[in-house]
């Protein structure tokens, strides 16, 4: 017999071993509920950085409204202008910003459940499934 031969057997034997783990029910479920965390976590993030770049705006245009010498100042709303007393935009704009840090605190909420259930259901896959299950995110 080859020395090849056996040490390419003791491998694959090795390797059988490292990947022979039956996968149950519950494993599947893990797995599964893993993944959709993964796919909302992404969503979530995609979420926070379009508040994060809308609060900026909003920070950008209050500056702006701050610094017109006018009484009266145009606000773009969509695809609409509408005219109003610097104090009135003022107001507007301290609104909805207010409104929007709420949902990024709600959003940045979300995000860490899932965060820490994530953590924990990789804990005990790879307990079982060690090596042979790739959780990358």
């Amino acid at each position: 017999i080859n020395k090849s031969f056996i040490k390419n057997i003791l491998t694959m034997i090795s390797r059988k071993d490292e990947t022979d783990s039956n996968v149950l029910w519950e494993d599947q479920e893990r797995i599964n509920r893993f993944a959709n965390l993964n796919n909302k976590k992404h969503v979530f993030q995609y979420k926070l950085e379009d508040l994060v770049d809308k609060l900026q705006a909003i920070e950008d245009a209050s500056d702006e409204v701050l610094f017109v010498g006018d009484d009266v100042v145009r606000i773009s709303i969509s695809d609409v202008f509408l005219q109003m007393t610097q104090e009135k935009a003022t107001e507007y704009l301290t609104g909805h910003q207010e409104k929007l840090n709420l949902e990024k605190e709600e959003i940045e909420n979300k995000l860490e459940t899932i965060k820490t259930e994530m953590e924990e259901l990789k804990v005990l896959l790879y307990a079982k499934f060690g090596n042979s299950i790739n959780l990358d995110e």
